[in-house]
Parts: C-alpha cells; structure tokens; sequence
C-alpha cells in the first residue's frame, strides 16, 4: 500500500507530450521524472506561478505511471500548494475536495489509490 501523496511540478514539454498521449488514450504512455524519492501517489502539476494539477499517478523508480488523467485541471492556490512537497492531514484532504469539486466522477477512486497496481507499460490497474 502505498502512504505518500506527492506534489510534483513536470517538466513543460516532457508533460505536454505525456498529456497528450493520454488524451488520445495511451495510458500505456509514461513520464520520467528524474528524481530521488520513494515510490509514491503524486499530483502531477503544471509549472509557473499558476499552478494547476493535471493528473494523478505512481511514481516508481523515476517513472510515472497514469492513474487518473483528470477531465477538469484542479486549481493549486494557498501557501500549502506553492512547492513540491509530501502533503499529509489537513493538506491532503483539502486537496481532494477540491479534486472532487472539479471532478465529482473520481470520488470513488480517489479513496482506492493507494491500493492500484501500477504494472510497467500497463497503465493503472485497481486491483
């Protein structure tokens, strides 16, 4: 089970072409993320002073795996969203509320994240 929510900034053009793919429903489609941190859920953002969060996904080994390509992109205001970081309590859960009021479709597998299997090149599996 994975414990660690993650907010990571991607690269402009690496992300574009990654979204991209998905939006053509690659899912099989991956994102390096070059980086020392654990596996972990991470909350895929767009660079700048505005931030948006795009999609949810695993990241493993550096490489991001597409769980969930969101229809309607999840404004990151607030002090709590401004860098990367690991986002625990209080964060989190306000986070995801905004992730439902955005997009109220996820509700169900936001709570069953932790839990998906991520095979390499598979694309995201709730298991």
């Amino acid at each position: 089970m994975i414990e660690h929510w993650r907010i990571i900034t991607a690269d402009f053009d690496d992300a574009r072409t990654a979204f991209e793919s998905w939006c053509d429903g690659d899912l099989r489609s991956s994102l390096k993320i070059p980086c020392g941190y654990d596996t972990c859920i991470v909350l895929l953002c767009t660079p700048g002073a505005w931030r948006f969060m795009f999609a949810i996904g695993i990241l493993e080994n550096q490489e991001f795996r597409l769980v969930i390509n969101l229809k309607n992109v999840v404004p990151l205001v607030g002090r709590s969203y401004l860098s990367d970081r690991v986002l625990l309590g209080p964060d989190l859960l306000r986070l995801k509320r905004r992730i439902l009021i955005h997009n109220p479709g996820v509700g169900g597998l936001l709570d069953r994240i932790p839990s998906i299997d991520v095979p390499q090149n598979q694309g995201g599996k709730v298991t």
